[in-house]
């Protein structure tokens, strides 16, 4: 019987490329995604500590009430900055999460046509070797040349 041998072996190795591929993307994204979220709670905390700066300080210069407001403003532009790019990313995520789905249905298609065509191929092997062995059963009760 000659082995195994699945005609679309690198198309599957290729789908199994092509879905690490995508998972190593979706990784990727995640991860920065939950970098902005920790620049956007890093933001929030300074915002916080400026706002208590001033509202704690005992005298007021308006010199020193200016670069807080203006201190502020900055945080206040780089919170919306953070923002549109965390929706960015949370939209790029999910598009790169229905890509994922995809590949991964891709890859398990081919591995389940694999895995029927290797049971197709056992089944046949199978049936061969019972054959074979009820043939050399028989032959030796057949009477030999006298």
């Amino acid at each position: 019987m000659t082995p195994f041998r699945f005609r679309l072996e690198r198309v599957l190795v290729w789908r199994r490329r092509e879905l690490d591929l995508e998972q190593h993307k979706a990784r990727q994204l995640a991860a920065a995604l939950e970098d902005t979220a920790r620049a956007i709670a890093l933001n929030a905390v300074e915002r916080t500590a400026a706002e208590t700066a001033v509202a704690g300080a005992h005298h007021h210069d308006g010199a020193e009430l200016e670069a807080h407001a203006a201190y502020l403003d900055c945080l206040v532009r780089r919170e919306r900055k953070l923002e549109k790019r965390r929706l960015e990313q949370e939209r790029n995520l999910a598009e790169q999460r229905v890509r994922l789905m995809e590949a991964r249905r891709r890859a398990q298609l081919l591995e389940k046509l694999r895995s029927r065509r290797l049971e197709e191929w056992e089944a046949a092997a199978n049936r061969e070797l019972e054959s074979f062995a009820a043939e050399s059963h028989l032959n030796r009760w057949r009477p030999g040349p006298r």
